[in-house]
């Protein structure tokens, strides 16, 4: 008698993603028989595959072998197997699925962000994507039967024109799960000009409403944070603010016009700076002299901020008051060694005259 096997398989798919195999198998041994021991090897296993999404795939596989001798077991084998595979495409009934990626490369005209029929296309650049590379032309550019799959397109901005910038993101990344998909870059030889218009020395805080004029042509005005923006080609280009739209208790503190050569898209940093008028005017009175106004004396004064202390003499006007301008956010200590006491006043971060009267003793 010789041996033989007897094998049961079976095929079974839950889902579209999800089928298992099984196979349950019986091995008779002939030698082990005639020895009056009878050998009945049953094996069991059970494969599957799993789909996450169309390219990924889990694998495992589960097996138990058990040997029988005289209806006593005398091995068991128990084996469990996984792994992961890959797909660099998708096959559908035996055939790799392929797509298209395409696009243009336009100057974005009304600078919406978005290619609008008409706004032009750019010939000469070159697109690449893994190690493939197409060179735009009148129609854009095309890279056809690829594999499903993600790709990472970008733009060599070393191709572009002279004087252009890349005004999208230089990169997309594409998840090609259909026929054709679309992507396209704006270039532009505009960039954006930034600045601020402060309100005070110390570059805190910006003043809205002020007008600024480019090349004597276009206008903005600043936002409730002081910025402005024009949009703009390279080159040279005059800045300016229209004093008219200046409040009249401010002054300029640096210019209120600007030249400037622009030669890249890193233009952020001008500004212009207007400072509050603050002023301190006070009537010095003599006491002894019936309280009339002493004209030419001095005064000590003291301007106290908060990282330094300065001293000065100042002399009362011709009117017989003290009179102290263009004043920054600090204290003023005002001495005498006919007054009492010394005067002591908070001078503010908004433009502001502050009138007071001094008594001599």
């Amino acid at each position: 008698m010789s041996s033989f096997d007897i094998n049961l398989n079976s095929l079974f798919s839950i889902t579209n993603d999800f089928s298992i195999n099984s196979k349950i198998s019986y091995k008779f041994n002939e030698e082990k028989f005639n020895q009056k021991r009878e050998s009945k090897d049953i094996a069991f296993s059970l494969e599957g595959h799993y789909k996450i999404i169309p390219l990924h795939q889990i694998n495992f596989s589960f097996a138990i072998n058990n040997s029988f001798y005289n209806d006593k077991s005398e091995n068991i084998n128990i084996n469990f197997f996984s792994g992961y595979s890959y797909y660099f495409g998708e096959l559908i009934n035996n055939q790799l699925k392929e797509g298209n990626i395409k696009g243009v490369v336009y100057e974005d005209e009304n600078n919406n962000n978005y290619y609008d029929n008409g706004e032009k296309i750019f010939s000469g650049i070159k697109i690449e994507l893994k190690d493939k590379k197409e060179i735009s032309n009148k129609n854009g550019f095309n890279f056809s039967n690829l594999p499903y799959s993600s790709y990472e397109i970008s733009v060599d901005k070393k191709t572009l024109p002279k004087g252009y910038n890349i005004t999208s993101s230089s990169s997309e990344i594409i998840n090609l799960y259909e026929k054709n998909k679309s992507v396209n870059f704006s270039i532009s030889n505009k960039i954006h000009l930034r600045g601020i218009v402060y309100r005070n020395k110390n570059r805190f805080g910006g003043l809205d409403s002020i007008k600024v004029i480019l090349d004597n042509k276009y206008e903005v005005e600043t936002d409730l944070d002081g910025t402005f923006s024009f949009r703009t080609e390279l080159g040279k280009h005059t800045l300016k603010l229209d004093i008219a739209s200046i409040p009249k208790n401010y002054s300029p503190f640096n210019g209120i016009i600007k030249n400037i050569d622009i030669n890249n898209d890193n233009n952020n940093n001008l500004e212009f700076i207007l400072y509050p008028i603050r002023t301190f005017k006070a009537n010095i009175l003599d006491t002894l002299r019936g309280s009339k106004l002493i004209i030419n004396e001095i005064f000590n004064v003291k301007y106290i901020y908060n990282d330094k202390i300065i001293e000065k003499k100042i002399k009362t006007n011709d009117l017989g008051q003290l009179y102290i301008k263009d004043l920054d956010e600090c204290y003023l200590e005002i001495s005498h060694h006919r007054m009492k006491d010394s005067v002591k006043i908070k001078i503010e971060d908004y433009p502001k005259q502050i009138k007071s009267e001094i008594y001599l003793y």
